[in-house]
């Protein structure tokens, strides 16, 4: 039964692609982000939606926010800017580990990059190019990655 709710999870993650990919967070938003992330309290298991019951994998995604909650506590915009981009990059290199999930799947063109560029491109998934961020743009990329990736999710739920 935990395999089945694992698996809807990773189908309910398909129609979100980003709940699996961690937002780039710019050096101007760091503090507001800081501020959010000292306020959010761990869920226990009692506030989780009873349709996944005991079985939802909510600890892996209590973890991801704890390591954003524990880099915030570090002084210093600099170090704690460090810290969430090291988390980051970590959360990045897992999903890429693990992409495609599915044989026919389009694979994210970012996983394929060098070191630098895939973390650029990643970046620009929910943050357009900015010339003072990224060193270059990686829109038309996304962009046709992003068609394909929708196409196939979509011939994937008429079958």
């Amino acid at each position: 039964l935990q395999s089945f709710y694992d698996d809807l999870q990773v189908i309910i993650d398909l129609r979100n692609p980003w709940r699996t990919r961690p937002a780039f967070v710019s050096p101007d938003k760091v503090a507001k982000h800081c501020e959010m992330a000292k306020k959010w309290q761990a869920p226990t298991k009692e506030d989780m939606p009873s349709q996944y019951g005991i079985f939802y994998n909510w600890y892996e995604r209590v973890q991801k926010k704890m390591e954003v909650v524990e880099c915030c506590q570090i002084e210093g915009q600099d170090k704690a800017m460090n810290c969430i981009n090291e988390q980051r990059r970590q959360r990045l290199d897992r999903y890429c580990s693990t992409d495609p999930q599915f044989p026919d799947q389009p694979a994210h063109p970012c996983c394929e990059m060098s070191i630098n560029d895939k973390y650029q491109c990643f970046a620009q998934e929910r943050q357009d190019y900015d010339e003072e961020f990224h060193t270059k743009d990686f829109t038309p990329l996304l962009e046709e990655y992003l068609e394909s990736y929708w196409d196939w999710l979509d011939e994937r739920e008429e079958e």
